[in-house]
């Protein structure tokens, strides 16, 4: 005699038998906005919010304080942008996401849950430092024109190439360029991020003897410099992993 197999129970008990859609449906509700997406518009909010605030208060002007000010916002903005990617921090957000008690609203927890969408501040940040670097570019050249004290050729010639590097990856960083150029995608992102480092470290040094008072050694007037942390904590931050693990971040 042929036993059938009750279509309700095979869904239940066989491991090849996908799961009802209704055990990974989100909560019940209104349309969800995806997280990723969420992050993304919100980083570049702030960051158009500050720049009309800043174009109302006058703040950005070609001189010293005002270049200073638009490069410490690129700064803080790609710091954004490589804390999501580094391997420490992945954990860390997936160690407290995941640490939600049950006992928790189901409408939270499944948020937590999409803790892998902290991409894109990653990509939020990249963008709007990139953009606030081309504006603190823009305002350098009628600084370095006009012969401002503190800015010489070689550093308008370094601000320049992270530029165009920041340009560049962002440009190859393309969806529909990733899909089809993976590798160029991953070199660009790796070797990339790693030369705006070396550059913008080479910059700190440079801006360091142009613009702090010649007194004590050069290590110490760069230290001096704003928003000098921004620099050496995403440095520390990508060569850890490098380190530890003796492959390259």
């Amino acid at each position: 005699m042929n036993v059938v197999r009750s279509t309700s129970s095979a869904s239940t008990t066989d491991p090849l038998v996908a799961p009802d859609a209704s055990v990974i449906a989100p909560p019940p509700g209104r349309k969800r906005t995806v997280l990723y997406v969420a992050l993304f518009v919100g980083v570049l909010i702030v960051n158009a919010v500050l720049f009309l605030f800043g174009a109302v208060a006058g703040w950005w002007r070609p001189q010293a304080s005002s270049l200073q000010f638009l490069a410490a916002i690129s700064q803080l903005n790609l710091l954004l942008a490589t804390l999501p990617r580094q391997n420490w921090m992945v954990n860390l957000i997936s160690a407290v996401a995941t640490r939600a008690p049950v006992s928790w609203p189901l409408a939270l927890r499944w948020r937590l849950a999409q803790y892998y969408h902290v991409g894109g501040l990653h990509v939020g940040g990249a963008l709007a430092g990139t953009a606030w670097y081309v504006i603190y570019v823009v305002l350098l050249g009628p600084s370095w024109a006009d012969g401002v004290a503190g800015y010489d050729d070689v550093s308008v010639l370094i601000a320049l190439l992270v530029v165009i590097i920041l340009l560049a990856i962002c440009l190859l960083a393309r969806p529909n360029f990733r899909r089809k150029h993976h590798d160029v995608f991953e070199a660009s992102h790796r070797f990339g991020t790693w030369l705006v480092l070396l550059l913008a470290w080479s910059n700190t040094v440079v801006l360091a003897k142009l613009q702090t008072p010649p007194t004590g050694v050069l290590v110490r007037r760069s230290c001096s410099r704003p928003f000098f942390g921004c620099w050496l904590f995403p440095l520390l931050w990508r060569s850890g992993p490098g380190c530890c693990y003796g492959g390259s971040p």
